[in-house]
């Protein structure tokens, strides 16, 4: 009797445990880039041409290209959380348009200091490399447009 009591008690912690475990695991393995993924669509939504905008400049269009190479080599080099680019709410109405690139520009930089950590998966390596290339052109666009947006004022 005392075994079968034991056996009972022990099963749903048999059950549970593997699966805390890896939900422990697959949430926390890099969770960096989740972040990084997340920003990224946030960035791409405020470089998003808006109505009353100054026509779209060809950095903006190439940040935005960028960015969603930077989005695909992320998913790549971590688990992709399935989210798309029409997910992201889009920025406050209020935000002129330098602000929203402003704001962008901030973004990819807090993306390039989550993906930029140590990474042992030679395969997640290659994707890493990538998608900080990636970023970087996305900042070097997005800092022209600002320019280029800032000098039409």
């Amino acid at each position: 009797m005392k075994y079968a009591m034991k056996l009972l008690m022990a099963a749903p912690l048999a059950l549970v445990t593997p699966l805390a475990a890896s939900a422990a695991g697959a949430g926390n393995q890099h969770p960096a880039y989740l972040h990084a993924l997340s920003d990224l669509r946030r960035a791409y939504a405020l470089i998003e041409h808006r109505p009353g905008d100054k026509a779209v400049n060809g950095q903006e269009e190439f940040a935005k290209s960028a960015i969603s190479k930077a989005i695909d080599d992320v998913k790549r080099a971590s688990v992709d959380d399935g989210k798309s680019l029409k997910d992201i709410p889009p920025p406050q109405a209020s935000a002129d348009h330098s602000g929203r690139l402003h704001e962008a520009a901030d973004l990819l930089r807090e993306v390039r200091s989550d993906i930029d950590r140590e990474e042992d998966d030679p395969k997640a390596k290659s994707a890493q490399q990538a998608a900080l290339k990636d970023v970087e052109a996305a900042l070097e666009a997005t800092k022209q447009g600002i320019t280029d947006v800032e000098s039409h004022k």
